[in-house]
């Protein structure tokens, strides 16, 4: 072979090499856009800057002036390469409060075309797509929720079901409240850092009873403040899906009956107090999955039984405050290894030695 013939092999081969490494790059890149893209879109709870209208100039910030309509709406999400349908609760998330609101995974429609079966993402891309009903019998718009733009009430919805549960005409200061022209972080006692919500309404002429509905907050409530009111009824066992509440207090109302064994699901719970209420029954031992708690008050009470022993088991308490109930004694040798700094019982419950 001539020299000229080599150079010309060597050409072909560094061509060749230069064409694999232009399809790898563009491959590459190619993935991470999509990826990135994906990721985009999945945030848990931000709104999406991409989120568009159908006619391609709203966005989410126009959502949040009329949120309680405006997300009931559907768009597009658009990048350079895909174009894909989306309602403004899946773009939208932080302004609609549809962070929690999710698709069940399994759901899955089998195509009559092709037989294979189709997720809750295929179901999204055709708002027409969710009348089908799935292999497990149940309609897409239900299992779907969030790419179908059908999730659970929205924030304003919650706050409200709270407010005429607690007779909100009475409240001595209701400021905004129902006012959905206004953001519901500017209604009284609402404080919103971080997409959570606090709820601050401690004398303030609350009446009626704690709506069930209150565990539709889920991870968006990080308090709820509700003492000195004149709050009745029994509390209701959703407060365990307050899973990222971090104090709870409920002192000095009318609360009867006993208290939900799901308080054991408040894992992240800090401050727990139901003092001075009518509260019944014994101390559920799921108390002791608490175990963030730093001082939990149920004093004042009409609570009856022993003390359980899995009060023990909370590490992070430094008060614990049980008197003026009909506890029985002697305090469980688990407790009393604990060692409290702060243990407060009635004066005729056997001590720790």
């Amino acid at each position: 072979m001539s020299i000229v013939d080599n150079r010309q092999a060597d050409q072909i081969k560094n061509i060749d090499s230069q064409v694999s490494s232009m399809k790898s790059n563009i491959q590459v890149f190619t993935f991470i856009l999509l990826i990135s893209s994906v990721l985009a879109y999945d945030k848990k709870c931000e709104d999406i800057s991409r989120w568009r209208t159908r006619g391609g100039k709203k966005g989410c910030s126009w959502v949040r002036r009329k949120p309680v309509k405006r997300c009931k709406m559907w768009g597009t999400l658009t990048s350079r390469l895909t174009s894909r349908v989306g309602g403004a609760q899946r773009g939208c998330k932080a302004t609609c409060g549809t962070c929690s609101c999710i698709d069940i995974e399994t759901w899955r429609y089998q195509s009559k075309k092709t037989g294979k079966d189709k997720p809750c993402d295929w179901v999204g891309k055709d708002q027409k797509r969710c009348g089908k009903i799935g292999l497990d019998g149940t309609v897409a718009s239900s299992s779907c929720r969030l790419s179908c733009n059908t999730c659970p009430v929205l924030t304003e919805k919650k706050l409200m079901n709270l407010f005429d549960s607690t007779g909100g005409k009475n409240w001595t200061e209701k400021t905004n409240w129902g006012n959905l022209e206004t953001d519901y972080c500017e209604w009284f006692g609402i404080t919103c850092v971080e997409n959570k919500i606090r709820i601050n309404l401690i004398d303030n002429n609350l009446s009626g009873s704690i709506p069930s509905k209150i565990g539709s907050f889920n991870d968006q409530l990080s308090g709820l403040e509700l003492s000195k009111n004149k709050i009745s009824g029994t509390l209701p066992s959703e407060i365990g899906q307050l899973g990222h509440v971090l104090k709870f207090n409920v002192y000095q109302n009318n609360l009867s009956g006993s208290i939900p064994t799901e308080i054991g699901r408040m894992e992240a719970i800090k401050v727990f107090q139901l003092r001075e209420n009518n509260l019944t029954g014994s101390i559920p031992s799921e108390i002791g999955m608490m175990i963030e708690a730093t001082a939990i008050n149920l004093s004042s009470n009409n609570l009856s039984g022993n003390i359980p022993s899995e009060i023990g088991m909370l590490s992070n308490v430094n008060a614990m405050i049980l008197n003026d109930n009909d506890l029985a004694g002697p305090i469980p040798i688990e407790v009393c290894r604990r060692g409290f700094n702060n243990l407060i019982t009635d004066d005729y419950i056997e001590k720790c030695t």
